[in-house]
């Protein structure tokens, strides 16, 4: 997890029932701190940011994360466990439990890129997770590596904050579009009144795109450009910046960001069926292998792999 930032005039303060420790996330809505109750059990709490508290449609949808999120009931959720609004700004929060890892936006900008195997891991367990989401009316409609959480027990989809239930309509500004425009789908990024869940199938694959190449789909130079390319061009194949990638993995990634939503996988389920399948065909040298940082964008084991035992260390 990226290193907690403290100096923040909350943080040592006291909302309901929690102690405000330090801050652990700073998002456009709202900030992530880390708290602990009257008993000492620790929680993460998102407190929207006061001047958006003006806001009645922004308040709305932030409260609808909670109800969003805790309809689906699986381990890849990030669960809500208590809301309210502080006393002292009148600002809500939520409460949610307090996750132990990192986010795959900073595991990314670690590493650049991951090996396929870890890649299609996460992509299967997204996958799985997105199945119960759809399943439960919601489409999340803004799935990236910020909002996927990377623990010891698995992977975590966070932020329903954007997610909308085919049973609920959120009331937006005319002209206003929800989600990130470098994972957006075509229909999502051209402001379609109805998305479904292939809009979280194009930006599931645009995730495991970046995952694998370490280059979003759609680049821009701020979110204008990217929006604009995501509502207008066709996403490029896996298969150009990776050549050497094996062409079952070009065909599950292509598929999923397919310009036409009706040439996409049907449903998360039927990408996550494709990509175990695509995971067991992998030679271990396969699923070890990563995108070396060179123009022809071909795949190699990192070079710890490769070396013999005799040869990792000195001899003494």
């Amino acid at each position: 997890m990226a290193t907690p930032v403290t100096k923040d005039r909350r943080v040592g303060t006291r909302v309901g029932k929690y102690l405000l420790e330090s801050i652990i996330g700073l998002g456009g809505m709202a900030t992530v701190y880390a708290v602990a109750d009257d008993r000492g059990a620790r929680f993460a709490m998102k407190v929207l940011h006061r001047p958006l508290t003006a806001d009645d449609v922004a308040v709305a949808r932030f409260f609808e994360e909670a109800y969003l999120a805790n309809s689906v009931k699986h381990p890849g959720v990030c669960v809500v466990i208590d809301d309210g609004v502080s006393e002292a700004d009148r600002c809500p929060y939520l409460v949610m439990e307090l996750l132990a890892g990192q986010t795959l936006e900073d595991r990314l900008a670690e590493e650049g890129c991951l090996t396929i195997g870890e890649s299609l891991d996460i992509a299967i367990a997204l996958a799985d997770t997105l199945s119960q989401v759809h399943g439960a009316g919601i489409v999340h409609r803004d799935l990236k590596p910020p909002n996927v959480f990377l623990t010891a027990a698995g992977v975590k989809l966070l932020d329903f904050g954007v997610g909308k239930s085919r049973a609920i309509a959120m009331k937006t500004a005319a002209g206003t579009l929800l989600g990130t425009p470098a994972y957006m789908a075509p229909e999502q990024a051209q402001g379609a009144s109805v998305v479904d869940g292939r809009a979280d199938v194009f930006s599931l694959g645009a995730v495991l795109f970046q995952c694998l190449v370490g280059e979003r789909v759609h680049e821009g130079q701020d979110d204008y450009s990217a929006w604009f390319a995501a509502a207008t061009q066709p996403a490029r194949s896996l298969a150009v910046p990776a050549p050497e990638a094996p062409p079952a993995l070009v065909t599950l990634v292509d598929k999923a960001l397919a310009y036409d939503r009706e040439q996409r996988w049907p449903t998360a389920g039927e990408l996550r069926v494709e990509a175990l399948r695509v995971r067991a065909a992998l030679s271990d040298e396969q699923a070890q292998s990563r995108r070396r940082a060179a123009p022809d964008g071909s795949f190699i084991r990192m070079l710890d792999d490769l070396l013999v035992p005799s040869l990792r260390e000195p001899k003494g």
